[in-house]
C-alpha cells in the first residue's frame, strides 16, 4: 500500500495538470492574461450640410461725371464732355463719331447719361407737313425727310414706286439712301422753294477774327465733314447761334469761329 500512494499522487497531479490544460480553462487563462480589442460601431443618421457662399458686395460701376446725353437735332446721344468752352457752354463728342461731330452744348440740352428719368423728347419749333396721298414726288423735288427723329432738306433723285433715292442737302452721295414715302413731307415753311446752294469756295471771304460775322450773314460752317451754308441768328460772347439753311430749326446751334470756314459774298 505504501508503494501505491506515490503512484495515486502522481496520478491526481497528472489529472490536475490535465484540467489545467482544458478549454475552458485556457479561456480563463486568455482572459486575465491577453488584451481583448473591443470595436464598437456606431451609424449615425446622414446629415446634409448646405453650406451658403459668402456675400459677395456688388461692385457698382463708377459712374463717369463727363458721360452724358445731349440734345442733337430732335433726338437724344450718348456723349463725352470734353472741356468747358464759355459760361454753360462745352464741347462734346458723340460716342461712336468722330472729331468732326464734335458740338458746343448748352447745358439745358445736357442729360447725364445715369439719369433713370426718361428723357423729354425735344420738340422741333416748326411742325411737320405731312405730305398729302395726292401728291406725286417727281424727280429732282426739293423736300424734307427724316433721319433719327430730325428733318432734313432733300432732293430726290429718281423714283420707284412708293420709295424715292434722295440726297441730303450739303452731303455727298455717300449719305444717298432710298427712303420710304412715310419719312418725306413737304419743305418747312422756313425753306420754301429751293435751298440755295453754296457758292463755290473761291467766293468765300476770310474770316477776320478782328471782324466776327454779323447777326444775318450768311456763313459756311464745319459740321460732320462737309460744310453747310448756315445764317447767323445771334451772338453769345464767343458763340456763333447758326441755322443750316433747308433744315429744320431744331438743328440750329453754337459754333465756335473756328467752325466757321468762310463767309460767302
Amino acid at each position: 500500500m505504501a508503494a501505491v500512494l506515490p503512484s495515486r499522487f502522481s496520478l491526481a497531479s497528472l489529472s490536475l495538470a490535465a484540467l489545467a490544460l482544458t478549454p475552458m480553462a485556457l479561456l480563463a487563462q486568455a482572459r486575465t492574461t491577453t488584451p481583448v480589442e473591443v470595436r464598437v460601431i456606431v451609424v449615425q443618421p446622414a446629415i446634409t450640410v448646405v453650406t451658403q457662399p459668402p456675400a459677395v458686395a456688388v461692385q457698382r460701376p463708377q459712374h463717369n461725371p463727363a458721360a452724358v446725353r445731349v440734345r442733337w437735332g430732335a433726338s437724344w446721344y450718348p456723349a463725352t464732355r470734353l472741356r468747358a468752352v464759355w459760361g454753360q457752354y462745352a464741347l462734346y463728342r458723340f460716342d461712336g463719331y468722330g472729331a468732326e461731330w464734335d458740338s458746343v452744348m448748352h447745358e439745358r440740352d445736357v442729360r447725364s447719361a445715369y439719369d433713370e428719368q426718361p428723357l423729354p423728347a425735344w420738340q422741333a419749333e416748326t411742325p411737320g407737313l405731312a405730305l398729302p396721298d395726292s401728291h406725286v414726288i417727281r424727280r429732282g423735288e426739293a423736300l424734307m425727310g427724316e433721319w433719327h427723329d430730325g428733318w432734313f432738306a432733300i432732293r430726290v433723285l429718281r423714283v420707284r414706286g412708293e420709295t424715292a433715292r434722295i440726297r441730303y442737302d450739303g452731303y455727298g452721295a455717300e449719305w444717298d439712301e432710298d427712303m420710304p414715302r412715310s419719312r418725306i413731307r413737304l419743305r418747312d415753311p422756313e425753306t420754301t422753294g429751293p435751298v440755295p446752294a453754296l457758292p463755290p469756295e473761291a467766293q468765300w471771304s476770310a474770316v477776320d477774327p478782328q471782324s466776327p460775322p454779323q447777326v444775318g450773314q450768311h456763313v459756311a460752317v464745319r459740321q460732320g465733314g462737309a460744310t453747310k451754308y448756315a445764317t447767323v441768328q445771334r451772338t453769345d460772347g464767343p458763340l456763333f447761334w447758326v441755322h443750316y439753311r433747308g433744315m429744320s430749326r431744331a438743328f440750329d446751334e453754337p459754333v465756335t469761329l473756328d467752325r466757321i470756314a468762310g463767309i460767302p459774298r
